[in-house]
């Protein structure tokens, strides 16, 4: 989340099913946003040897590096939000190591598939379903386009 402009990040691993699972209704709302984009990573495991595979701290480590180097005053923001999520850095998380292949971003929108409060009666939650990746085809977009939005972001703060 960076202003209003918020990523759904998901990792599926690549030879499974072509689905994302949403773990909750709230997940691709847009209400209260500018855009919302679904970043979807396949990943598969591979050996805490192998020198091609990152660990969560590799990933979280090069993030911090772009941060300073390009966005200095969103550092203390990632920190915090690592944190939040259960991320420590004095943790080793070598063992567990993975390899990335495709990346695919999708702009949702107000036809993107997907389910959201508004759509069902007051009282239902909790609202779990998966989304076929060949139904978002058409939302798919270039990273470019959000690469460009995050610096026009970055510019006005």
């Amino acid at each position: 989340e960076l202003g209003t402009l918020c990523i759904e990040a998901k990792a599926r691993r690549g030879a499974a099913t072509p689905f994302v699972a949403i773990s909750s209704e709230h997940q691709l709302a847009t209400v209260g946003i500018d855009s919302l984009f679904l970043y979807v990573c396949e990943v598969s495991a591979t050996s805490g040897d192998d020198p091609d595979g990152v660990s969560v701290t590799d990933v979280a480590a090069d993030l911090l590096k772009k941060c300073e180097s390009s966005a200095s005053h969103l550092v203390e923001q990632l920190e915090q939000r690592l944190l939040a999520v259960g991320f420590d850095w004095g943790h080793d998380y070598s063992d567990k190591k993975w390899l990335t292949g495709g990346e695919h971003l999708y702009a949702v929108t107000e036809r993107f598939p997907r389910v959201t409060p508004s759509m069902y009666p007051s009282g239902v939650s909790r609202v779990r379903y998966s989304i076929s990746l060949h139904e978002c085809e058409e939302f798919r977009i270039e990273m470019a386009e959000l690469n460009s939005k995050l610096l026009e972001i970055v510019n006005e703060t």
